[in-house]
């Protein structure tokens, strides 16, 4: 009996053994192989290595065969992503996204990002429409080569790439729109908002444009969460003398909203003579940032705002309408609006907003937007800069460009420039949000590259997106500036008088929040007088609270709901139903909000329309009772457990997919360098998506993602959700693929 249950034990056993072997095989043989060879339309033997992290590194012996490697790294790691976002710019997403999907593409085919697209890649010449064809190439090689899937049936093109380009653009810069930020009614009393809303950011409309006005509201929201931001971010250079080991360093900061998954992909690229070490983009065979030896150069948004949001005076004659355009009434141009769809309408400013969602009427009149486009001269500025010699070679590169506003930061071993490039439209001031008549006429475009330029060569210098506490007046107030993260970056690279690599790193990770430090000792002098148990934990909390807003600790989460619920109970009672927009960016708002705390004479602080006249300490009272019973209700009653980590938590999206990596903690916040922006709700918006730096003897980066989003690879987000801090100077190469001519 003994001998027969052995037995069956080792056949059980055994056959369990054969089961997970060969489970075993058809994962190994189910995922992605990263070694190997194969032939290909390339022009010479061309090799990609990869370290046991997924850092890849092209050996190329030209420069068409190495953006064809780079087109075919993009694609096997992160096709979905490009997929998308070539879905989005043709108008043919709906079946990717769901509801919102028909919206999504009639703004498309509004702009008409496609055409653009075509246009554009038409008139780029030698050598760089050579450049997007052999990229192109490579991802076509990649699609069938991997079997992926498409979401647009047919072969990636220059048109493709432009058009997305164009596509993340456009979007970004509908999103640096100062006008849509804090609108308010003309014939509404907004006396006490003037105190509040930073100066410039107060736009009006009339009650005639309400529908105009929700309809800006409903776009923007679609765009964020469907396009969201590209190239923000900052680059910061230290002098050789500043540095412990005597060399010169670089370190730069990239951001990305949540709700789209970061385009950001670092790689070594070794051509002919020429080695970079660089920051590519999903999706594009441009270097964003990087080394080439003789220079490190970076690239970022500049975030002013350069589109115009135009009311539209209309007239229905019949079936149709037509706008009152600058030379009497015209009749609207028509737009493709795909199979079954209602017409969109386009003016000579742009496309009517209105027709994106076809439940929107038409009133008295439209919304249009105006924008500029950028021409194939920055295409080729894109392929230039990375291989440029010298800051003045680069500088050359960027100057004159017809492009969205950019900022650079160029260094070499002895010196570094912050140079602008791009253009700026020309207009009238105004305060109104949606112009009219002659107001939305651009008499001109100013060209950035004649600005003056900043110069270090002793000392720190930094540059980046929204980073305008010394920038040219011309270009100071046309963006939102992040002022405390400006001067806390330029404070810390003052501070210290040499830096090690770990220094540099921590500066870039620092969360000390500059908002908290302000309101701080405010709230610790209200809450002493309350007596409640909750009232004298959260003093000895934000006693022994530094202003870090890291995971593990309480300050910054009861800080944070404690001031936004401060400012909300503050305003709702003069703004009603509209104080939850005003409270979107309530970042903005903390400074002017903390001088009205300071002074305790604001009559905000008083509901008029009360008969008790209310103080200071009412309203934060009755705000601090609301944060308790939030944090109650949300994590439990021990207020040891609030921690930031517990409601500062998220991961990026990827198109199409549900679930992925959990949700995890993630640090910093709206004012801290390390950005965390956050909502109202606490969870995170915008966050640091890639950190790093270049240097003579050590170069290292960190992503806060993965090299691929395709389940079938060993670098997958969904197995492991950030690529931890590593070595970006030399890559060992754990996998060789080898990529053969096909010529004889």
């Amino acid at each position: 009996m003994k001998k027969k249950i052995l037995i069956a034990g080792i056949s059980v056993a055994a056959a369990a053994l054969c089961i997970a072997g060969v489970l075993l095989y058809l994962h190994n043989a189910n995922q992605i192989s990263y070694s190997g060879s194969f032939t290909a339309g390339v022009r010479a033997r061309l090799v990609i290595e990869r370290d046991p992290r997924g850092t890849p590194v092209i050996i190329a012996q030209n420069f068409n065969d190495a953006y064809f490697a780079l087109g075919f790294l993009h694609a096997q790691d992160r096709y979905d992503i490009m997929e998308y976002f070539r879905a989005l710019a043709a108008g043919s997403s709906a079946a990717l996204v769901g509801e919102d999907g028909a919206a999504l593409d009639r703004l498309s085919r509004a702009v008409d990002f496609a055409g653009r697209g075509r246009d554009i890649a038409a008139r780029i010449v030698e050598p760089y429409a050579g450049y997007l064809a052999d990229y192109a190439r490579g991802v076509n090689e990649a699609r069938l080569r991997l079997g992926l899937k498409d979401a647009v049936p047919r072969d990636w093109s220059a048109g493709d790439i432009i058009a997305v380009l164009a596509l993340r653009e456009w979007c970004n810069a509908f999103l640096n729109n100062r006008e849509a930020l804090f609108p308010f009614q003309r014939d509404s009393s907004v006396t006490e908002m003037k105190a509040l809303v930073p100066e410039g950011l107060i736009s009006y409309y009339k009650e005639s444009e309400s529908d105009s006005v929700g309809v800006v509201a409903r776009t923007r929201a679609l765009v964020a969460k469907y396009a969201g931001i590209f190239d923000r971010g900052f680059a910061f250079y230290l002098p050789a003398r500043r540095v412990k080991e005597n060399y010169p360093v670089t370190a730069y900061s990239f951001e990305d909203m949540l709700s789209v998954y970061p385009g950001w992909y670092p790689v070594h690229l070794h051509c002919a003579d020429r080695i970079i070490k660089g920051i590519t983009h999903t999706g594009f065979p441009f270097i964003f940032a990087g080394s080439n030896l003789d220079l490190s150069f970076y690239g970022f948004s500049a975030g002013m705002d350069v589109q115009d949001l135009v009311a539209e005076t209309i007239i229905r004659i019949g079936e149709t309408y037509q706008y009152l355009g600058a030379t009497g009434w015209r009749d609207f141009t028509i737009a493709p609006a795909g199979e079954g769809g209602a017409p969109i309408h386009r003016t000579e400013n742009g496309p009517v907003l209105n027709d994106i969602f076809e439940n929107s009427g038409y009133g008295s009149s439209v919304v249009t937007v105006r924008s500029a486009f950028f021409g194939p001269e920055y295409i080729a500025s894109l392929f230039e800069i990375p291989f440029s010699r010298s800051i003045a070679e680069a500088g050359l590169r960027a100057r004159g460009i017809m492009s969205p506003p950019r900022v650079y930061l160029f260094a070499t071993d002895t010196e570094a420039r912050r140079a602008w490039s791009g253009m700026m439209p020309v207009r009238r001031k105004t305060d109104a949000m949606l112009r009219t008549g002659y107001d939305s006429a651009w008499t001109g475009m100013i060209d950035l590259s004649l600005l003056p330029e900043a110069a270090g060569v002793n000392g720190a210098l930094a540059a980046g997106s929204s980073f305008l506490s010394d920038a040219p007046a011309a270009v100071r107030g046309e963006g939102i500036a992040q002022e405390f993260r400006h001067r806390r970056l330029m404070r810390l690279l003052e501070r210290k008088p040499r830096f090690t690599d770990q220094d540099v790193l921590d500066v870039l990770a620092d969360r000390h929040s500059a908002i908290a430090r302000m309101f701080l000792p405010e709230f610790l002098e209200i809450l002493g007088n309350n007596p409640m148990a909750s009232a004298r934990l959260s003093r000895v909390y934000f006693q022994n609270w530094k202003y870090q807003v890291s995971s593990d600790f309480n300050g910054p989460s009861i800080f944070h709901k404690l001031l936004q619920q401060f400012m909300y109970e503050t305003i709702t009672d003069e703004l009603r139903d509209r104080a939850d927009g005003l409270m979107e960016r309530w970042d903005l708002l903390a400074p002017n909000f903390y001088r009205l705390v300071k002074e305790n004479k604001s009559p905000l602080f008083d509901d008029r329309s009360t008969y008790r006249t209310e103080y200071r300490e009412t309203i934060f009272d009755r705000a601090f009772l609301t944060t308790m019973r939030f944090f109650n209700r949300t994590i439990g009653p021990d207020i040891n457990d609030w921690t930031w980590g517990r409601l500062h938590r998220g991961r990026f999206s990827v198109p199409g997919v549900k679930g992925g990596p959990e949700a995890r903690q993630l640090e910093g916040g709206s004012d801290t360098i390390l950005r965390g922006s956050l909502g109202t709700s606490l969870a995170p918006v915008e966050v640091t998506s890639l950190f790093g730096c270049f240097g003579i003897e050590q170069s290292l980066y960190q992503m806060n993602f993965q090299y691929s989003t395709n389940p079938k690879s060993r670098f997958y987000y969904g197995s492991t959700d950030r690529a931890e801090l590593s070595v970006f100077h030399e890559v060992q190469g754990a996998y060789v693929m080898t990529i053969e001519s096909e010529k004889k």
